[in-house]
């Protein structure tokens, strides 16, 4: 008995310190593991990647956010998402060196930043890329950029100036949107303005300013360059200083709200070939009082629209006599006919041309024409999937080769089979036969 409780206690006391032991490495073990994961070595929270070749880095003494490399920034999912957010009221300026191509979706959401330097090799700006940047003052965009995105500089209330370089070719809708403070645009020539595609009212950045400096002056007569064809949507949408406009025979349409609510447009000379002027483009020019139109009234009644072009109308219209604009009517090629335009003056003359030859025929899908029967043969046809016109025809064969159409079965035999009730085990002699004996009248039984 006494040796039994002593080998007992011998035990317990190793088990007491086999524990002990294993306690210990797990007190050391621990510490260890969430030091490295929470204290990385590498780590440093004023810089890292933003790109795919582009980095950023915080100086937090100059207050400056640079971001450097070659290619594209990341697009983020919302304002907060990029890693220097940490620092937004921080951020005093922005410095983008040469060789990044793209400023990311909600890139620059920094209500402090005052200062911006986008270089030429950035091509696009994102969008909301600039959302509320509330101490912003002026934005100079350079001639690299070609495109700005929806929304990116939404809400920037206290800008008052904007500079859009010469290879800007799409500002999309609401780019400009709240930016209540705009008081100036500069381009550095009207070509490069006339040549912008903007994607609604509040794209143009002249729906808040009014005022279009070109090379340094404002705009007050408008003489639109000769390479122009097309004088776009809300072009000059707002543009309170022009008195003058001059449109060149190579535009052939005004599109919607081109010149609308330019308070003090007077005298509009319009050219011969002008073969469209949208609804609302002269709308809320109060004081339009002359418009030298280079055509007679036929014409002139053919390329404007009664609905909502009332100023317009109302204004005082000088022609100078007939000219031949012709206006195209295009019939599209088909499979078997050839294609051409016809172009029709509103003076009745016409001529055509611009043919083009007639295509190939597309053929369709198998159509059924003819339901097979039980003993009977069926038929079915493909279409050329352009025009129409039957391609080709061929019999379908019977249902079956022992079951003829006046067997008293044969209906029912027909049902079974398109309903996916029976189905042919031998498909080269079209029979049934899981064995010798039983029929297609059996099994219809």
């Amino acid at each position: 008995m006494l040796y039994l409780l002593y080998f007992e206690g011998v035990l317990s006391m190793r088990r007491n310190i086999v524990l002990m032991i294993l306690a210990v490495i797990m007190v050391i073990s621990i510490p260890l593991s969430v030091s490295a994961q929470v204290f990385p070595l590498h780590a440093d929270p004023y810089k890292g990647i933003c790109g795919d070749g582009v980095n950023w880095e915080f100086d937090a003494g100059s207050e400056t956010l640079t971001i450097s490399g070659e290619g594209s920034m990341y697009d983020y999912e919302k304002f907060d998402s990029p890693p220097w957010y940490t620092y937004m009221y921080s951020i005093k300026k922005l410095v983008i060196s040469s060789g990044v191509t793209n400023i990311g979706n909600y890139a620059f959401s920094l209500e402090k930043m005052t200062d911006v330097l986008i270089p030429d090799t950035v091509t696009s700006i994102g969008y909301m890329a600039f959302l509320k940047c509330y101490e912003l003052n002026e934005i100079v965009i350079p001639d690299g950029v070609e495109s700005i995105d929806e929304c990116a500089f939404f809400d920037c209330r206290n800008m008052t100036e904007v500079t859009i370089g010469k290879g800007v070719k799409r500002i999309e809708d609401r780019a400009f949107r709240c930016c209540s403070s705009l008081e100036k645009v500069n381009v550095p020539d009207i070509h490069t303005w006339c040549s912008i595609d903007f994607g609604g009212y509040s794209s143009n950045p002249l729906h808040t300013a009014k005022k279009l400096y070109v090379n340094g002056e404002l705009l007050t007569r408008l003489d639109i360059p000769d390479e122009i064809r097309t004088v776009d949507e809300v072009a000059f949408f707002n543009c309170s200083s022009l008195t003058e406009v001059t449109v060149p025979e190579s535009v052939e349409s005004i599109g919607e709200f081109a010149f609308y609510n330019c308070g003090k447009l007077k005298s509009i000379t319009l050219p011969y070939s002008l073969r469209k002027i949208g609804i609302h483009a002269f709308d809320g020019c109060d004081v339009l009082t002359d418009v030298y139109y280079d055509n007679d009234r036929e014409t002139w009644d053919y390329i404007v629209e009664k609905d909502g072009s009332a100023r317009l109308l109302e204004a005082g219209v000088h022609f100078s006599g007939h000219k031949h604009v012709y206006f195209p009517v295009v019939t599209e090629p088909t499979c078997i006919t050839a294609g051409y335009t016809a172009y029709y003056c509103p003076c009745g003359e016409c001529y055509v041309g611009d043919f083009v030859e007639n295509g190939k025929h597309v053929p369709g899908e198998w159509e059924t024409e003819n339901e097979p029967t039980a003993s009977g043969v069926g038929s079915r046809l493909r279409k050329c999937a352009l025009c129409g016109e039957i391609l080709e025809r061929e019999d379908t064969p019977p249902l079956f080769s022992d079951v003829s159409d006046g067997e008293w079965f044969a209906d029912a035999a027909v049902f079974c089979f398109r309903n996916g009730y029976m189905y042919l085990t031998n498909e080269k002699s079209q029979t049934f036969s899981p064995h010798v004996v039983l029929t297609r009248a059996q099994m219809v039984q």
